[in-house]
């Protein structure tokens, strides 16, 4: 740690190998997160986090649900990742996720709206 590079070092260190490197630190063999364990995860973890709006800031849910999904499934996925998954869902599926971003233009809260409800077809 004596020859860190910088600031920009540090950043791109939390947003894209804090995890893998929290992993290596505890000896845990593990593996990338698929698109849809992310999205279970980042999902629980804004539910739990969540105001009585319904939004949970984004940080601590791509946290929270990072940290379940390592140390209870052995899978990583790091911060950065988790706001591209955020961002491309709510491109695909805006009637299930919504967010809010900040004055400086960066994703601030998430909000995890519940699927329209289908009735099953009736059997004639």
């Amino acid at each position: 740690m004596v020859d860190w590079p910088g600031l920009d070092a540090t950043d791109h260190f939390l947003e894209n190998r804090f995890f893998a490197t929290l992993a290596g630190i505890h000896g845990l063999r593990v593996r990338d997160a698929t698109d849809e364990d992310a999205r279970a995860a980042l999902r629980e973890a804004g539910g739990q986090l969540s105001s009585t709006l319904g939004y949970s800031p984004i940080k601590d849910a791509s946290l929270l649900g990072g940290i379940r999904l390592l140390f209870a499934q052995g899978k990583v996925l790091e911060p950065g990742r988790s706001h591209d998954i955020l961002r491309s869902w709510q491109k695909a599926a805006p009637d299930v996720v919504r967010f809010t971003v900040d004055r400086m233009g960066e994703l601030a809260y998430v909000k995890f709206l519940k699927p329209a409800v289908t009735l099953p077809t009736p059997r004639p």
